[in-house]
């Protein structure tokens, strides 16, 4: 193990070619990593952060999980436990529950980024290239999208990325307290998203591997990790008990416990056929390489090389982390799929700088190693100048609040508003915390169970066909079964909101039957 003039260099190579094992840790790093590096990349990140975040909720999961933090109740499954208590701690601070959410991802993304700045120093690059690759990393595209907003993206990454970390050093000194702190941060990494147990396997397979006495590894982090999994179901059910999810699975039973925490309300994985899969892997693989500028992608799986090259264990386990998010949500059934794959963002950017350290080390002029360390800064001057105008546009628009208040102001007196989902949580957000418009009730159109504010709601036709001729009812979401059984009448001119009337009655009200 070499440094020199502040940077790490690998003294050789985890395999000597002779396949003896590399069970006994990693070779490429020796003693505790610099601070100076991560806590300048958290601060540089934190202040732009600051700059593009926008101190509105947001439509969708964001007001859900602002609410949801101030009361503090159950998210919609799988469940955020983590994120929620920590986002209701926040709120007592603060006093707003959006801007301790907000704070909440602003401060994980710009941890996160520290951590991504660690953790390519403890894979041996250099200091600046391990602060610009964490900065690009910072900037792409869906991780700077998810740190400036409400969601459980960016927490979620902060605890994935102290968990890999932690495996790593793990690695080197081979404590049984270091094998815990690992379990123990990647249980959090669960609490804040659970979606992170897909890379159950790439841990388990570390575990194993990565040390000799794997089978007692294996006990330790398994008997670890079922702890942690019974406190996050057991702080599920008592969010749930308190306020119960928006969504139709609510761990109120062992059952619901089950379908809640896999989320298998949702339908994850899209299964229209051959045809859907190629096509969505086609365009992941386009959104991916965009968003990596697409002259990074070759560098990227080169850095992944040098990696195996170097770490076999390492290399096996960052490529199942980055494989096993890819091919799930790739085939994701929301639209919006490619922003939940930070992890990848993570691991790749890693091979990236380990790609761009490795050229500057062998590169014997001056000019090609001032040339490789430029890569990176520019790459990140680049995603600046791409993306900062607009999100910091966004971050000084009032887009959410101006609708909210059009639409609170709209709504007959005593009505029933039948919201997408979207705006569905908005106008909940605005209800409950703001205490806007009490009289009204906001329901899905949802023909399943679902737990409201004014109570429990088994299907929500016929509770609209109940009470239409006692209520006025409202949606911006058309369904065949309100427009087959009513007319609609726009509330306003450039709104989307329409009164539900019912249809060919010359003004009288009847019964229309569910």
């Amino acid at each position: 193990m070499l440094t020199r003039g502040g940077r790490t260099d690998y003294a050789c190579p985890m395999s000597n070619g002779a396949g003896q094992s590399d069970q006994a840790g990693p070779t490429a790093y020796r003693g505790a990593p610099g601070w100076a590096a991560p806590v300048l990349t958290a601060i540089i990140t934190m202040v732009i952060y600051g700059l593009s975040t926008n101190p509105e909720i947001g439509f969708h999961d964001s007001a859900e999980l602002a609410l949801r933090a101030s009361q503090p109740g159950a998210s919609h499954s799988p469940g955020a436990p983590v994120h929620t208590l920590m986002g209701y701690l926040l709120t007592q601070l603060v006093g707003s529950p959006v801007a301790a959410t907000n704070l909440l991802s602003l401060l994980g993304g710009s941890l996160a980024a520290a951590i991504a700045c660690l953790l390519l120093l403890v894979l041996g690059t250099g200091q600046v290239v391990a602060i610009s690759g964490a900065l690009a990393f910072a900037f792409s595209f869906p991780v700077w999208g998810n740190a400036v907003v409400t969601e459980t993206y960016s927490l979620s990454m902060l605890f994935l990325g102290g968990s890999i970390f932690s495996a790593l050093r793990w690695r080197e000194s081979g404590h049984n307290k270091t094998l815990v702190i690992l379990t123990t941060i990647y249980g959090l990494a669960l609490g804040a998203h659970f979606a992170n147990i897909l890379l159950l396997p790439a841990f388990f397979y570390l575990v194993v591997a990565g040390r000799p006495e794997g089978f007692r590894n294996s006990c330790i982090f398994l008997s670890t990790l079922f702890v942690a999994v019974c406190l996050i179901a057991g702080a599920n059910i008592a969010l749930a008990s308190n306020v119960p999810s928006f969504g139709q699975a609510n761990p109120d039973s062992l059952a619901g416990l089950l379908k809640y925490m896999s989320g298998s309300e949702h339908d994850p994985l899209d299964i229209s056929g051959a045809g859907f899969y190629l096509d969505r892997i086609t365009q992941h693989a386009l959104i991916f390489s965009r968003h990596y500028l697409y002259i990074l992608i070759p560098a990227g799986f080169a850095g992944g090389y040098i990696l195996a090259r170097r770490d076999r264990v390492n290399s096996i386990f960052l490529a199942l982390v980055f494989a096993l998010y890819m091919g799930y949500f790739t085939l994701f059934g929301a639209g919006d799929y490619y922003v939940m794959v930070g992890p990848a963002y993570l691991v790749f950017t890693l091979w990236v700088a380990l790609a761009v350290d490795t050229l500057i080390r062998q590169n014997s002029r001056d000019f090609g190693k001032y040339a490789g360390l430029a890569v990176l800064p520019l790459v990140v001057v680049l995603f600046l100048v791409a993306q900062f105008p607009v999100r910091y546009a966004e971050a000084h628009s009032n887009r959410v609040s101006e609708y909210a208040d059009e639409s609170l102001n709209l709504f007959p007196e005593n009505s029933i508003v039948v919201a997408k989902w979207g705006e569905f949580t908005v106008l909940n957000y605005y209800q409950q915390v703001s205490m806007r418009r009490p009289d009204i009730m906001i329901v899905l159109p949802a023909r399943n169970r679902r737990h409201y504010l004014h109570g429990v709601v088994e299907d929500y036709w016929p509770f609209v066909v109940e009470r239409i001729c006692k209520q006025p009812v409202v949606t911006n979401k058309v369904t065949e079964e309100l427009e087959s059984k009513f007319d609609m009448e726009r509330l306003a001119v450039t709104s989307d909101w329409f009164q539900v009337v019912p249809k060919n009655t010359g003004g009288e009200c009847v019964d229309s039957g569910p």
